[in-house]
Formats: C-alpha cells, structure tokens, sequence
C-alpha cells in the first residue's frame, strides 16, 4: 500500500505590507494586490499588514489565495508625531519609525521560525527592517525613492518647518534605502 499523495506544497512566501492592499482604492494598494496575485501563482503567500484606523474592512482587499493577519495601528496624528518627534531625538528616518509595530514583529518572528518562508517580501523600505531582521532571504520593494520625495518637498513645501524636516529626512532616507539595498 502507498498513500496517496497530492501535488507538491508550494514553497512559503511571507509579504509585509505597510498597509492593505486593494484591487481599486489607489495606486500602492492595487500594485501590491496584483503583486501578491502573481506571487501567489508560485507560493504558498502569508501577508502581515498593517492597518492604519481610519482605514475600514472595505478599503482591504486580497487575493482569495493569500494568507492575511492584520495589525491595527493606533492613530494616524498620534503615530506621525510621535515618530517624527522620535526621528529628530534619535537622529534616524522617520518613515520606517511611522511603520514601527512590536506586535507585527513578534508575530513575524514567530510565524518565520515555524515555517521557514523562501522569501520574505517587503513592499517599501519601510518595513524593510521587519524583513532584513530575520536572517532569511529577503526582497525589498521600492515603490519609490522616497529620498528623492523628501528632496522634493524640501524644495517646494509652502511652510519653512515642513521643508527644513523634509531636509533632514532626505539624508537619513536615502541612508536607510542604501542599507536596505546592500542587505
């Protein structure tokens, strides 16, 4: 007697997202639900996103096919004050500060112990350091070169405050794209 075996389990794939994706809502969200849609053709894909309040259930949606756990975030003025006020203290960017979530990480940790993802993706530096902080094969996905957004807005933002920020950001950016790169 030999048991009867279906076809081979496609390999793992974790996806971090900085938040939902969506086949309509806006340009980020549905990109990153058709990425997921391909990636899924090939993997077995378990997403950990990040789910910002003011967001509802409906401005989420997925391929049927992928594994999502959410984590909520706590408020948009809260959250960008405090990292912005931790950036300037600390000296670091302050996007992936913005994206910061001990309960994301955990869970990551532990999900990535128990079954060894092939690839870990992460869509956007900013959770970047999520990604490169397991010890596993890691992609980042530059939507952006936020270093240059931050350029930008130091050039043209209409209050001084905002472009002296946008200033100092645009350094500590285009450090930790580079650091993502090379990883």
């Amino acid at each position: 007697r030999f048991p009867i075996l279906g076809p081979p389990m496609p390999p793992i794939l974790f996806s971090l997202l900085a938040r939902p994706t969506h086949s309509t809502r806006d340009g980020a969200a549905i990109r990153n639900y058709h990425l997921l849609r391909a990636l899924s053709e090939r993997f077995r894909v378990r997403a950990f996103a990040l789910r910002a309040p003011h967001l509802s259930a409906s401005d989420a949606e997925y391929p049927s096919d992928v594994e999502v756990e959410e984590f909520p975030q706590s408020g948009r003025s809260a959250r960008r004050a405090l990292a912005a006020a931790a950036s300037l203290i600390a000296g670091d960017a302050y996007s992936p500060r913005l994206y910061r979530s001990r309960r994301l990480a955990a869970r990551l940790r532990e999900a990535a112990g128990a079954e060894r993802p092939v690839w870990i993706v992460a869509h956007t530096y900013h959770v970047a350091p999520l990604a490169l902080g397991l010890g596993r094969r890691a992609w980042v996905d530059f939507h952006n070169l936020d270093s240059e957004i931050w350029r930008r807005t130091a050039e043209t933002a209409g209050s001084a405050p905002v472009r002296w920020f946008a200033r100092v950001q645009e350094g500590r950016v285009l450090s930790v794209e580079g650091t993502a790169a090379r990883a």
